[in-house]
């Protein structure tokens, strides 16, 4: 969903300064503790992509925080567990029958060398667009700025 499908009732400004310039976008997630359907997080993302810095995400698992429930606390305390925990998390994404994952070769390290400076100041991103590049791989990304600059074949459904 892009910003511009978000009904606009949903974005709530807090103070009038308008966005500082920084290193990252900050989502500080406190509810609707999901990646799908959340209109915050995708405002933050597409607001990241827009100015092509990182999206920083953090929850805070305080009992004095407002709106702090026994959820919460029991999430932090470990009464209860988040499913899948972020370990099942992970051995299921990158098991090999989901995906292949990419070394960090002499061919990428290359292809680091010859992105221009301008591409990103994200080190990671740096170097998925190099290693997409080694590996003559499309990439599948919504990051504007890597999807602007010509420099890799986009991935299309």
């Amino acid at each position: 969903m892009s910003v511009d499908q978000i009904d606009p009732s949903r974005v709530s400004f807090l103070n009038d300064h308008g966005f500082a310039p920084g290193e990252y976008v900050l989502y500080w997630m406190q509810q609707s503790q999901r990646a799908l359907c959340n209109h915050a997080l995708e405002f933050a993302a597409e607001r990241a992509n827009e100015l092509g810095l990182p999206l920083l995400v953090t929850f805070g698992l305080t009992d004095g925080y407002p709106e702090a429930n026994l959820r919460h606390h029991l999430v932090e305390t470990g009464e209860i567990e988040l499913a899948p925990s972020p370990r099942a998390w992970l051995e299921a994404a990158t098991h090999p029958l989901t995906v292949e994952l990419a070394q960090l070769t002499r061919a990428v390290a290359l292809e680091l060398l010859e992105l221009p400076a301008s591409l990103h100041r994200d080190p990671a991103d740096r170097i998925i667009v190099a290693t997409a590049r080694a590996l003559e791989v499309p990439l599948l990304t919504f990051d504007r700025r890597i999807r602007r600059s010509g420099l890799v074949e986009l991935w299309t459904a």
